[in-house]
């Protein structure tokens, strides 16, 4: 496919239209998507946005990975593959406010990176950005004692479920089932 047939395609995208003055060749693209994952770019982009944020935010983060068949992408590493495929991968972290419903930070990590590991890292990285005073949004992949304890000490709200194979929440949750069942004991 030739240049002229990518620039049909974004002369109809929304950012075309709320951006006329963007040069959007496929080449310009192609630099900026180069960039991506390398250098301060995703630092940047963080920076400007945590900024606009109002304190108190609540923010949800999450990975998910992407396959590839490439041998030239140097994050690519063989892991946890979430859709069963027998492909490298990268992971991609992404951090988005609640109440506004943007991303306001991502990250790159190796394939074989698992997520509950990447939380200490993102704390420091959402810190530096500026943020202070959020509640994050995690499922069960981030949850460890050694994740909860940094939480609880850098006095950082969460809501995190726990995992099901821990022994105590298990002893837990069957010691309190039956008011569980019951709405007449549900306290909020």
């Amino acid at each position: 496919m030739d240049e002229n047939f990518y620039i049909s395609l974004i002369s109809f995208t929304a950012m075309s239209e709320d951006h006329p003055d963007l040069p959007l060749s496929s080449q310009s693209l192609s630099r900026m998507l180069s960039r991506i994952g390398e250098g301060t770019v995703n630092l940047e982009f963080s920076h400007k946005l945590i900024q606009q944020i109002s304190t108190g935010s609540t923010l949800i983060y999450d990975i998910t990975s992407l396959s590839s068949y490439s041998q030239s992408i140097s994050l690519l590493e063989y892991g946890y593959n979430r859709d069963g495929l027998d492909l490298s991968q990268i992971n991609l972290s992404l951090i988005v406010d609640k109440n506004l419903g943007i991303p306001v930070m991502y990250d790159l990590y190796p394939g074989s990176i698992a997520d509950v590991s990447t939380l200490k890292n993102t704390f420091k990285k959402i810190e530096a950005q500026g943020a202070k005073n959020y509640a994050m949004i995690m499922d069960r992949a981030f949850f460890s004692t050694d994740n909860i304890e940094e939480m609880v000490s850098a006095d950082i709200s969460f809501i995190i479920p726990p995992t099901s194979t821990l022994k105590n929440v298990k002893e837990e949750i069957s010691a309190i089932h039956k008011s569980i069942d019951d709405p007449e004991h549900l306290k909020l």
